[in-house]
């Protein structure tokens, strides 16, 4: 009896299926990771950039500011700073917004402009906005002798842990305001 050599049998067909389906699914497996990684990154990377716009406009501001206090309300996550401006005393916001996404910066003044609005992306979320000034403590020759620290964390599903943002800006409190009890 003559065999035919020329083609594969139904077992040679079978196991060549398989393993082209096992490698298949496990490259698969692999292009879900990385979108899963490209995702977080480029999320990391937004909500970094982010913060290092609310450093650098505070930092720009508040050196620009002579400032005289500061007071927070955590019912409304709402920092007030309040300031002199050519022998004028204004008051500059840091507002937190509902939905917990977006801060927004600038003068309590109706009709005054948004000095800066920053929304981070979705699926981001702003938690537990904080901020704590001292101030007062002797420093000789007109030192920095105050400090005022804005803290808050943003979290999202799509990352692997919490990032905590801290900005700490240091200034020079006038004795005179030290003892002053503001109405914001």
């Amino acid at each position: 009896m003559k065999l035919n050599n020329k083609g594969f049998t139904v077992v040679e067909l079978l196991a060549s299926f398989t393993l082209t389906m096992v490698i298949v699914v496990l490259l698969f497996e692999i292009v879900v990771e990385l979108k899963d990684v490209y995702v977080s990154n480029a999320l990391k990377a937004k909500i970094l950039d982010n913060n290092a716009l609310v450093a650098t406009h505070l930092n720009n501001k508040l050196s620009s500011m002579d400032i005289l206090g500061a007071h927070t309300d955590f019912a409304d996550d709402t920092c007030k700073f309040r300031y002199n401006q050519g022998g004028i005393e204004k008051v500059y916001v840091i507002t937190v917004s509902d939905d917990n996404r977006t801060m927004t910066f600038g003068d309590a003044e109706p009709g005054s402009p948004v000095d800066l609005k920053v929304t981070y992306p979705e699926g981001a979320e702003i938690k537990n906005p904080s901020f704590k000034q001292v101030y007062g403590f002797d420093a000789p020759n007109n030192q920095d002798n105050s400090y005022i620290k804005l803290s808050y964390v943003v979290s999202s599903d799509y990352l692997d842990k919490d990032i905590t943002f801290n900005y700490v800006f240091s200034y020079h409190q006038n004795q005179y305001w030290n003892n002053q009890d503001y109405n914001f």
